[in-house]
Formats: C-alpha cells, sequence, structure tokens
C-alpha cells in the first residue's frame, strides 16, 4: 500500500540471553523502535495522534525468527504497511543483518486506532491516511 520504511539500530550487549544471542523478547522492542522511528519520518507520532483524539495500539503481533543476532550486529528494519480496516491496518516488518542484508526476522503487526477518551475503535486518522495509505 505505501513505499517501505527503514531503520537502523545496532545490537546491544544487555539484550542478549545467556546463549549470547538477542533475546526472542528484545525483538518486539526492535519492531517498536522501528514504528516509531516510521512515524517521525512521515512527521507525526504518538504525541502528535494524541493530540488529535488518538491512541494506537498494536492488537495482535506474530514474530518469526530466522537467525540469531550477537553483539553488535548492525540491522535494519524495513516495513510497511500492508492493509487497512475501518479502524485497524496491518504493518508488515522485515530485520536485516548488515552489510549482507541477510534476513533474521520477519513480523506482522496489526494496530488499532482508538479514540482516546472513549477507548473505542476510530477510523484511521486522516493525517496517518495521507502519510501512510
Amino acid at each position: 500500500m505505501t513505499r517501505k520504511l527503514a531503520c537502523r539500530l545496532k545490537v546491544r550487549s544487555y539484550e542478549l540471553d545467556g546463549y549470547g544471542h538477542v533475546n526472542n523478547a528484545v525483538f518486539f522492542n526492535y519492531y517498536e523502535q522501528a514504528r516509531v522511528e516510521y512515524l517521525e519520518q512521515r512527521g507525526l507520532s504518538f504525541g502528535s495522534l494524541w493530540s488529535e483524539g488518538y491512541i494506537f495500539v498494536i492488537a495482535r503481533a506474530e514474530i518469526d525468527y530466522i537467525e540469531p543476532l550477537t553483539i553488535s550486529d548492525k540491522i535494519e528494519i524495513v516495513g510497511e504497511v500492508t492493509e487497512k480496516g475501518n479502524s485497524s491496518i496491518t504493518i508488515q516488518q522485515k530485520i536485516y543483518r548488515l552489510p549482507d542484508r541477510s534476513l533474521v526476522s520477519r513480523g506482522k503487526f496489526i494496530a488499532v486506532f482508538l479514540d482516546r477518551k472513549t477507548m473505542q475503535p476510530a477510523n484511521v486518522p486522516e493525517s496517518f491516511q495521507k502519510e501512510f495509505l
């Protein structure tokens, strides 16, 4: 639905488990940080959506782990909005190890926009649609 977005990060020592690999739960943080940066790349933020009266929450998350990450690996997280419902969007994301761009993980996330006062589903905001759809 939209052009791909990208964010680069570096694995930090405290993200490793006892085996010296990035803990599986950390991948959720990587994907979340990338979504924050995607918003910023388009001139939006969670704060700006809040000001418009919306909350943006993840309702479903699926992650496939393909290769492990280790200390100081550099990664790129590429994503795109692939579907839009009335109040929801689907975001597909992939993590690649740099510089060889080997696929490390892929994720699918369904996000829902809520009216921040009623906490009920709300239509995808115009500001978001303008930048991402």
